[in-house]
């Protein structure tokens, strides 16, 4: 339970600003932020990535850029799904899995290699921070803003 505090904690400014951002309010934002980390396991790799053995400091900074960016990057999806619903003027649906499933759906192509990267990720005995990388890159792809929502 320690570590779900600690992951509210360091999510909250980034859920208060895109709040700000997009006049949604917290509570949406929060639950759309953790259901959004709960269907593309952000948590899980942040956790394979604070379980990777470094055997220097440049490995070590590796794995904290990587860290850093999967904050990021589910920052920036959060962001860019409440973007979808307003810039279609839809209900944004109280319960953020169900945010989380109709944007999904409405954007198989790019969940699809993500998926799949995850599901290769948990299946691995002894993950590296290559695969992780690779994962890290999908979902950066993902979570970019782009014009077409």
């Amino acid at each position: 339970t320690q570590l779900a505090r600690l992951e509210v904690i360091a999510s909250s400014s980034d859920i208060i600003l895109i709040a700000d951002k997009t006049k949604a309010s917290v509570p949406t934002v929060a639950g759309l932020y953790f259901a959004i980390g709960a269907r593309f396991s952000f948590n899980q790799l942040r956790q394979l990535a604070n379980n990777l053995v470094s055997s220097n400091t440049w490995e070590r900074l590796a794995v904290n850029a990587l860290l850093e960016d999967l904050y990021l990057y589910q920052s920036q999806l959060t962001a860019k799904i409440l973007h979808y619903f307003l810039s279609h003027k839809e209900k944004i649906p109280t319960k953020g899995t169900a945010a989380v499933n109709t944007w999904a759906k409405m954007h198989h192509q790019q969940v699809a290699p993500v998926d799949q990267l995850i599901a290769d990720s948990k299946a691995m005995s002894v993950p590296n921070l290559s695969l992780l990388s690779v994962v890290k890159r999908e979902l950066r792809f993902l979570s970019a803003p782009d014009n077409r929502n």
